[in-house]
């Protein structure tokens, strides 16, 4: 984009990942989840950006456990690669949710 007759252009984010959850027993799950993330090459005003590509990992670990409409979930993300792209390098998550 251009602002104030400067351009520049972010270059390619590109987001993926896969998820499985392994089912244990008494509404108790095992799951796991990898997201990366690619960064191309920032430019501004058309020169790209040295050292501004990369690349991330996060690998989560955690359970669940679900109980009639609710499930609660726990886990511990890890972020792996380039250290100037990640946002932690560790932390824990955890949520609820409720089906109706």
């Amino acid at each position: 984009y251009t602002m104030s007759s400067v351009e520049y252009d972010m270059g390619e984010i590109i987001v993926y990942g896969v998820a499985g959850e392994y089912l244990m027993g008494g509404g108790l799950s095992i799951v796991g989840e990898l997201v990366g993330t690619n960064f191309g090459k920032y430019k501004f005003n058309n020169a790209e950006v040295n050292d501004s590509n990369g690349t991330t990992l996060d690998t989560v670990i955690g359970a669940s456990y679900k109980e009639g409409n609710m499930k609660i979930i726990l886990g511990i993300p890890i972020a792996q690669g380039n250290a100037t792209y990640r946002a932690y390098n560790y932390k824990i998550v955890s949520g609820v949710s409720f089906v109706f």
